[in-house]
């Protein structure tokens, strides 16, 4: 039964206040599957199933669902429709407020070779949710995430083009943008157009997590101040004397005056080791 039949049988409205805008184009959703590369032993955490259209087309694919839902009218819904499919668990619970390692558990040994994430995200929680996967102990091998248009460009972006977003996800893994996706493949549609992208983390990280705290507070005070030349941002917003921050971007072989926008991940790295000296 396709998305539009789903929403008129249980008579589901989309809510405002959550963002909500069901996905009811069926290429679309076997896109999304498809960059997911699911395979028959599968472990995956589905954020914002709606009503369980893309859900389904997984649990075909995969061993384990977990598909958790902020919307406690939408649950009830939304077990019913997935009612046949015994390797779905429905959880309700706000994403960002999940005990992700105690679920994970409930599984038994299904999750110990990994996990995959597979979310629709409105604007306004799509760093928040990148970051609360990203700081788990165990982290997601695969990420695929369906974001407006201008979020998905910013999250690939490169210099000159930086941005606090990309740095964050390009710290943590490799993005690629799949596929566009129109504002009609939605319903109801939303007043732009969206982006499926896949971010594959990588398998070890240059910091450790004290380390990655300080390294991001590092690039956030370098962007708190957009076009500004790099030391002035740095020097008022992290709390090393100007005269240190500029030492530190020139023996990290950058110029004071760049941007922040034209710094690399590594570059950051750079700076954050010299200023640790």
């Amino acid at each position: 039964m396709d998305t539009r039949s789903l929403l008129r049988q249980h008579n589901i409205h989309p809510r405002k206040g959550l963002g909500q805008h069901f996905l009811v184009n069926e290429d679309v959703l076997a896109d999304i599957a498809g960059a997911a590369h699911l395979c028959p032993n599968d472990v995956v955490v589905e954020v914002g199933p709606g009503v369980g259209s893309l859900t389904v087309v997984m649990a075909r694919q995969a061993g384990h669902i977990l598909a958790v839902e902020i919307d406690r009218d939408l649950v009830a819904k939304l077990q019913q429709v997935l009612a046949a499919y015994d390797n779905v668990r429905v959880i309700q619970q706000d994403i960002l407020e999940l005990h992700l390692e105690e679920e994970l558990a409930k599984l038994g040994g299904a999750a110990a070779a990994g996990y995959k994430v597979v979310a629709n995200l409105p604007y306004y929680i799509t760093t928040p949710t990148l970051r609360y996967f990203f700081a788990q102990r165990q982290r997601p091998s695969l990420i695929v995430v369906t974001v407006q248009d201008e979020v998905a460009g910013r999250m690939v972006a490169a210099p000159p083009d930086m941005n606090f977003l990309a740095v964050l996800v390009q710290f943590y893994g490799q993005a690629e943008i799949v596929r566009r996706v129109p504002a009609g493949a939605f319903y109801p549609p939303p007043k732009v157009d969206s982006a499926v992208v896949r971010i594959t983390l990588k398998p070890t990280l240059p910091l450790d997590d004290a380390q990655t705290r300080q390294f991001f507070r590092l690039v956030s005070a370098g962007f708190s101040q957009p076009r500004k030349q790099i030391h002035n941002p740095l020097a008022q917003n992290y709390g090393a004397t100007r005269a240190d921050m500029i030492a530190a971007l020139r023996s990290s072989g950058i110029d004071e005056k760049r941007r922040a926008e034209t710094l690399t991940v590594e570059d950051w790295l750079r700076v954050y080791h010299s200023l640790m000296r």
